[in-house]
């Protein structure tokens, strides 16, 4: 049996660069613990695509308050919902490997209608 390793994310937008080249910082999340201590992230557009972006997690930082308000502004402006659970929002940084063209792995632990959830992947 395989230890996960990779956090999978559903993210269509919000990915930004940060100060270092080939480093990025993912929208924000609410993520366990568990979801905390994984090595790798991967993004994808739907379960079915493989990643647009993924790579090694080099970091996680609280959301600021601005990056909150900024985020709950984005989602009124797609015709989505503000967030009701701010708190504790974490973003995610992580080297960019541009390679990076994985699947969602079918035993991923992960909820059928989630957004997220973790599984191993061979890197």
């Amino acid at each position: 049996m395989t230890i996960p390793n990779t956090l999978f994310l559903i993210s269509k937008h919000g990915i930004l660069p940060s100060n270092e080249r080939g480093v990025l910082e993912s929208w924000m999340w609410n993520l366990s613990l568990r979801e905390e201590k994984m090595s790798y992230i991967s993004l994808h557009k739907s379960k079915n695509d493989r990643a647009h972006k993924g790579g090694k997690i080099i970091g996680l930082r609280d959301a600021s308050n601005e990056e909150v308000a900024k985020h709950q502004a984005l989602l009124v402006s797609l015709g989505k919902d503000e967030m009701h659970d701010v708190d504790g929002r974490k973003i995610i940084i992580f080297k960019l490997d541009p390679n990076w063209n994985k699947l969602w792995p079918k035993e991923a632990n992960t909820h059928q209608m989630s957004y997220k959830g973790i599984g191993f992947i061979d890197v």
